[in-house]
């Protein structure tokens, strides 16, 4: 938590980019740079991004801050995909993982 002390991101709003950097529990990491498509200080922030050519196979992450009573907030991400790939691919996702 040190290092978040100083971490300011400036002004953020829709129609920015912004440079992603995750790594997952493998270790592997990603770089990606979705498109800022909605703000509202401490309650939204949602962006999208595509491979290749948008409108193929895009993706829309939400994540959302919605208080919960009087001491705490509950904290939601979503995904949506769309494009005309998407039901096709998301096929194949979700026949591989259901064998796992």
């Amino acid at each position: 938590m040190e290092s978040f002390r100083g971490f300011h991101p400036g002004e953020l709003g829709a129609g920015q980019r912004l440079k992603i950097q995750a790594r997952v529990p493998q270790g592997r990491e990603y770089h990606f740079s979705p498109r800022v498509v909605k703000v509202i200080p401490a309650t939204e922030l949602r962006w999208r991004r595509w491979r290749l050519i948008e409108g193929v196979f895009d993706r829309e992450q939400a994540f959302l801050i919605v208080p919960n009573g009087i001491k705490g907030v509950r904290f939601i991400q979503r995904e949506h995909f769309s494009g005309f790939l998407a039901p096709l691919i998301m096929h194949l996702f979700q026949r591989k993982h259901s064998k796992l």
